[in-house]
């Protein structure tokens, strides 16, 4: 019987998805089953990105696919850089600020 045929790539997705299970394995209280649920949703978003690009990929060139990724990577970088950036904003719940001593 002859091996099936696979899509370039497909490896990488399995390793992918074997990659994620673990993470689920590992909850034991809520708020880390938010946690989990809020990196799954972009670990989903970008399986889904690569699906896409795996479909795509005799449609798109090389370089269309890296100038994607490099403009995903900059925003991710600055975005980064500007929430260490120091700031004098302070972040404190609403019934913080009413009990400040005098």
């Amino acid at each position: 019987m002859p091996p099936p045929d696979s899509s370039p790539g497909a490896y990488a997705y399995l390793a992918f998805v074997a990659w994620v299970i673990p993470c689920g394995l590992m909850i034991d209280s809520g708020s880390r089953m938010l946690g989990f649920v809020y990196r799954y949703s972009i670990l989903m978003i970008v399986a889904t990105a690569f699906v896409y690009t795996l479909s795509a990929g005799h449609r798109l060139s090389r370089r269309k696919i890296v100038n994607g990724l490099t403009f995903v990577w900059f925003f991710t970088i600055c975005g980064g850089l500007l929430g260490l950036a120091p700031s004098r904003v302070r972040l404190r719940p609403r019934w913080a600020c009413s009990c400040r001593a005098r």
